[in-house]
């Protein structure tokens, strides 16, 4: 990647940043300043206010972040692991697309067959990487009546694959790799890159626990 382009990190949150958020802004705060890209912390309901706080991350594609190359949305439970020195500005893909995004995917293909299509792209929500090009591409597609049936836990993600339908954007063929968004639960955390704090204790068993306590158990490993 050239190195005059401009690139920033976004996260969004609604409210008093608690102990697990203020660790993920400090996290990517760092990062930034490493890779050379600005960052700012998205509050309140940048995007409208009408919506839910997962759509406010829609406003990655607000023209304020238009002078930007290339626009990194994170969610507040996102950390990178330690001494992560890869430049995600300089790999392939928008977003994350692993057989749990399938499986959601597919839900939403029969509980609303007219508003989605799986030719187009669909991408889990707590990382997207998107270029001035194709934020431009899906942002003229936003509709305030499409938003109204962005369903269930996963506002953004369905609204995102909306518009990539109408953008008439495909599945990617390199989406970014499951490094960038690696659920704490699975094994082998230390080959992550960043890695998404989630309240499941261990892949395969039903117990949870606070995410703030996943956070230590893998800071106490040496993950972060």
């Amino acid at each position: 990647m050239e190195a005059s382009l401009k690139n920033i990190i976004l996260q969004h949150w609604n409210g008093p940043l608690r102990e697990l958020e203020k660790i993920s802004v400090e996290s990517m705060q760092q990062y930034a300043k490493y890779v050379g890209a600005d960052y700012k912390l998205l509050t309140g309901h940048p995007f409208d206010k009408r919506y839910s706080d997962q759509l406010q991350k829609l406003a990655m594609f607000n023209e304020e972040f238009d002078e930007y190359d290339n626009t990194l949305m994170v969610d507040t439970d996102m950390i990178c692991v330690r001494n992560l020195t890869e430049n995600v500005f300089e790999l392939p893909g928008v977003g994350m697309h692993t057989e749990y995004q399938t499986e959601i995917f597919h839900k939403y293909l029969n509980k609303l067959p007219n508003l989605s299509d799986s030719r187009y792209a669909y991408w889990g929500g707590a990382i997207y990487k998107m270029s001035l090009e194709i934020r431009e591409k899906l942002r003229v597609h936003i509709s305030h009546d499409d938003l109204k049936w962005a369903p269930g836990r996963f506002h953004d993600e369905f609204y995102t694959h909306r518009l990539a339908m109408l953008a008439e954007l495909p599945l990617e063929e390199e989406p970014l790799s499951q490094r960038w968004c690696y659920c704490s639960y699975r094994p082998e955390p230390h080959k992550a890159a960043m890695i998404h704090i989630r309240p499941r204790i261990k892949l395969g068993l039903p117990q949870k626990a606070k995410k703030i306590e996943n956070y230590y158990m893998l800071k106490a490993q040496g993950v972060f």
